[in-house]
C-alpha cells in the first residue's frame, strides 16, 4: 500500500472517531465472515460503525489527540467499533452478540469521555439504560408526585361523601 494511501486511510479514521462519542475495540479472533456481517448489521442499525482497522493505522490516527490513550489496546488483530449517537451502544452490541456466540471475539477495551476504559469499564457501560429508558424512568419520577396528589384530591373528597351518605341514612332511620 502506498504512502498517500495509508495517509487517506489514517485521514478517514481520524474524522470518523472525531464524530464519534464512544469507541469499543475488540480482537475478533475466531469471527467468520457471516458473523462480522451479521455484527456490522446491528452496529448499523444503531447508528454505529464496525470496520477492522490495522493497529499501526489507528495508533496515527489518534496519536495527537486524547485518544492515544487507547494505544494499549492496539495489539493483536484489531476491530473498532465506533458509536456515534448513544454512547453505550456498541458495549451494548457487543454484550448481546457474546451472549450468542462467546468465544468469536473478545473485547480488549474502549474510549469514552476523554478517557480510555477497560474490559470491566466496557461491560458496565453495556448495562447502562438506553435514553428511552432513561426518559421512562425521569417521566415516572416526575408524574409520581402528581399521581399521589390526585389519590389524595380523590380519597378526600370519598371521604366526604361518605360522611354525606352516613348523614343521608341516618337521617331516613329516624
Amino acid at each position: 500500500m502506498k504512502v498517500s494511501e495509508k495517509q487517506k486511510i489514517v485521514e478517514n479514521i481520524n474524522a470518523l472517531l472525531q464524530k464519534s462519542n464512544s469507541v469499543v475495540i475488540s480482537d475478533f479472533t475466531g469471527m467468520t465472515v457471516e458473523l462480522t456481517d451479521i455484527l456490522r448489521k446491528k452496529f448499523h442499525e444503531s447508528g454505529a460503525t464496525y470496520q477492522v482497522i490495522k493497529n499501526t493505522l489507528l495508533k496515527r490516527a489518534v496519536q495527537d489527540s486524547d485518544m492515544a490513550k487507547i494505544d494499549p489496546f492496539c495489539k493483536g488483530p484489531t476491530a473498532v467499533a465506533i458509536g456515534y449517537e448513544d454512547p453505550a451502544a456498541p458495549a451494548r452490541i457487543f454484550r448481546d452478540f457474546l451472549k450468542d456466540y462467546p468465544d468469536k471475539l473478545k473485547i480488549k477495551g474502549g474510549y469514552l469521555s476523554g478517557s480510555a476504559i477497560d474490559v470491566e469499564g466496557v461491560k458496565r457501560l453495556a448495562s447502562m439504560p438506553t435514553f428511552a429508558e432513561l426518559r421512562a424512568q425521569l417521566l415516572g419520577v416526575i408524574s409520581a408526585p402528581a399521581q399521589k396528589v390526585a389519590a389524595q384530591i380523590a380519597a378526600a373528597s370519598q371521604q366526604l361523601v361518605g360522611v354525606i351518605q352516613a348523614h343521608v341514612d341516618d337521617a331516613k332511620d329516624k
